[in-house]
């Protein structure tokens, strides 16, 4: 009976389907059969297009691997050259600056690196964290405080007898430990790591050098703030960083300690001295001879003191006596960042018959420092070396001394006396601070 029913609709539907086409039923049959061969037609060509394209992928796949990427290679110069975009921040572009051969869109490339200084196998560099729980960090981009001061401190120290390092290259200050050291203050929106050639040279002559970061103003920090420019007024809680540490080291350095034990031992508490580069020579000199920041050294006595490429902190009431220690000057009479009568005028406001001034005639702001200026490196590197070496013998820079700083009378001079040397009047350019 369920066949018979089929049947019945079967036959009704095709009824129907006569009715309305006027088609005989031969006709209808013929109708679908065509249809069929119609789409089996299209699911075959379909197929066949699919398989060419994949066997031509495959063949060209093949013949990039097998030649060496040798056309890959002209695609990914002709991307490189269509974009021409430099990247100017750390942000940028791919994290790794090379070319994708692969990719169809033009290619961001980093611009060419700056100088690379490689580690001196002789430095050994190592860290400690000094927290001053009796200050605030301000945080300039949110207005909020933290309790306490956070100072991250490398220290690079001699990994071997400073003689044989040297290969007999001139004096040194110290053979063996306990060492002289050198508390270096670093400028705004850098690192330690930014002097590292020339912490490096000092280190070779026998020095231990201890340079913490700045809490607010190392370049991480702004960072971190989004570069906003106020965080360069914590300068003037920066001598306060530069006491604290200094007060730790000397204590570090006559007991043992959990906090920083490479320093047991290693430094010389009678034999330091101080220097610091652009905002971190405005600490520096602030600290030593600043009659509203010396209070803060205690019984903290520095034996020599360098002011690289740097200017007053605020308006200065800068004072000296028989026993404030000598003092070194460098800078460059075309600088921008640092210009050169800022650094007259300071060298000018510290009355002190023991100071020295290394002008530099063509330099920019950081290349002396980070080696990015081999000829103006070389005379500030074996200059400044020169001016602690004979603060650890207690003896003052004399004719040889002066002899040394002038042996490139192209690159630099050396002006003894009470007034610097009259220099240029430059306006400041910012963008100058950051060239290396």
């Amino acid at each position: 009976m369920a066949k018979e029913s089929q049947a019945k609709v079967a036959t009704s539907r095709t009824a129907r389907e006569l009715a309305r086409s006027k088609m005989t039923k031969e006709q209808i049959e013929r109708l679908r059969r065509e249809r069929k061969r119609r789409i089996l037609r299209n699911r075959i060509a379909a197929g066949s297009l699919l398989s060419i394209i994949l066997i031509g992928a495959v063949i060209i796949y093949t013949g990039k691997v097998f030649s060496g990427q040798g056309s890959t290679a002209k695609v990914g110069s002709s991307l490189i050259k269509s974009g021409h975009h430099h990247i100017t921040g750390g942000n940028s572009g791919t994290k790794s600056g090379k070319t994708d051969p692969n990719v169809t869109s033009p290619v961001k490339v980093k611009k060419k690196p700056k100088k690379v200084v490689p580690p001196n196998p002789y430095v050994g560099v190592t860290s400690c964290t000094f927290i001053d729980y009796t200050r605030s960090t301000f945080n300039y981009y949110t207005g909020k405080s933290l309790p306490y001061r956070v100072l991250d401190t490398y220290i690079f120290y001699p990994k071997e007898n400073p003689d044989t390092a040297l290969s007999g290259s001139g004096s040194v200050a110290a053979t063996k430990s306990p060492y002289p050291t050198i508390v270096f203050a670093e400028g705004y929106k850098v690192t330690p790591f930014t002097y590292r050639a020339l912490l490096d040279f000092w280190v070779t002559k026998g020095f231990v050098v201890v340079a913490p970061m700045f809490p607010d103003t190392n370049k991480f920090a702004v960072k971190a703030m989004h570069n906003v420019e106020t965080s360069e007024k914590d300068n003037s809680n920066e001598p306060a960083d530069i006491a604290f540490v200094t007060r730790n080291i000397i204590a570090d350095a006559t007991q043992l300690s959990s906090n920083c034990k490479i320093l047991y031992n290693l430094i010389n508490p009678n034999e330091l001295m101080l220097a610091g580069q652009s905002d971190g020579a405005q600490v520096a000199g602030a600290l030593v001879y600043d009659s509203d920041y010396n209070y803060l050294l205690g019984n903290i006595s520095f034996k020599a003191v360098e002011i690289l490429s740097g200017d007053e902190i605020g308006t200065g009431n800068y004072t000296a006596t028989s026993d404030s220690p000598p003092v070194l000057f460098t800078q460059s009479d075309t600088d921008t960042c640092n210009p050169p009568q800022e650094a007259e005028q300071f060298y000018d406001a510290i009355p002190s018959e023991n100071k020295w001034f290394l002008e530099l005639f063509n330099a920019h702001h950081l290349p002396p420092y980070d080696g990015n200026d081999p000829a103006a490196f070389s005379i500030v590197s074996q200059v400044t070396a020169e001016f602690f070496i004979l603060a650890v013998h207690n003896t003052l820079p004399n004719s040889q001394f002066v002899a040394l700083a002038n042996s490139a009378p192209a690159i630099a001079n050396m002006t003894v006396g009470q007034t610097a040397p009259n220099l240029p009047n430059l306006s400041i350019s910012s963008k100058e601070c950051y060239i290396q």
